[in-house]
């Protein structure tokens, strides 16, 4: 977006490692991210503050509420400077048929670099939730999930 407040940023941020987690939308609590970050918003500010100096497309500016407030350029050659920073796996995944498909003029769309993202933390996920059912056993593991899907659709104390 071209305007973005430092928490929108930093939900951001958190929920790339739970894009396309199945766990996400079968037992997780929908605000597991908001809950994760708020807490910690200031620790996420010192990590990131010498990070955001390096982007000269990225504007900040104090905002009513004490956090910073972003401006960034959506000029195509800014968003296409940001998409060659991607990390080589991302990089890769974006190449069909080992043909390079974007360029400066035909840069991904955010749903496209999302849905890759979703299929890499799905992968990795997946495994992980493999590997819990054997290493607890599926008896115990079955019975994580039913109170996990309990707390999540029944207890009204799961809003927060």
């Amino acid at each position: 977006p071209e305007r973005f407040s430092e928490i929108d940023l930093y939900l951001c941020i958190a929920s790339l490692s739970y894009i396309g987690d199945p766990r996400m939308t079968i037992g997780e609590n929908p605000k597991k991210v908001v809950n994760l970050v708020m807490p910690i918003y200031q620790q996420y500010r010192e990590m990131y503050k010498h990070q955001l100096v390096d982007f000269s497309s990225l504007k900040a500016s104090p905002s009513q509420q004490g956090f910073t407030m972003f401006t960034q350029s959506v000029d195509q050659a800014d968003k296409w400077a940001l998409c060659r920073q991607l990390p080589q796996t991302l990089k890769r995944l974006l190449v069909i048929n080992g043909k390079e498909r974007y360029n400066a003029r035909n840069i991904p769309k955010a749903s496209t670099i999302r849905a890759i993202l979703a299929t890499i933390v799905a992968r990795s996920a997946g495994m992980q939730t493999m590997k819990g059912l054997f290493t607890v056993g599926i008896t115990k593991s079955a019975s994580y999930m039913l109170a996990k899907f309990k707390k999540r659709f029944f207890s009204s104390n799961f809003a927060s």
